[in-house]
């Protein structure tokens, strides 16, 4: 993986994003909703590597883990982008609360 010196940049970037929900069907169709945006669009968006969906065993959230080329591919081809109105539409029709998105970097031995 490239890093750039101020964390920002060419370094890879993890997004981890929380949602809540109200028991196991909404976590299930709220999934599905997201997997369909992510299927149908957000794939395609330059500097996509991944994104993976983890359901809590209690039924209540949702965790994706998001994997994005950098911060400026993740902002401007992604956040920026008009689709992402349905993936909202989506969440808030689900959804307990807005959600709560987490930027990382991984972490490099020796830096």
């Amino acid at each position: 993986m490239t890093t750039g010196s101020d964390g920002t940049g060419d370094k890879e970037l993890a997004v981890f994003i929380i949602l809540q929900v109200s028991g196991a069907e909404e976590q299930r169709k709220l999934a599905h909703a997201v997997q369909g945006q992510i299927d149908s669009w957000i794939h395609t968006c330059p500097g996509f590597l991944s994104s993976r969906l983890h359901l809590s065993n209690d039924g209540t959230r949702i965790v994706n883990h998001a994997r994005w080329q950098d911060t400026d591919h993740y902002e401007s081809k992604f956040l920026a982008d008009p689709r992402k109105a349905g993936l909202d539409s989506a969440i808030a029709e689900h959804a307990l609360a807005a959600p709560t998105a987490f930027r990382c970097s991984a972490f490099e031995p020796g830096s």
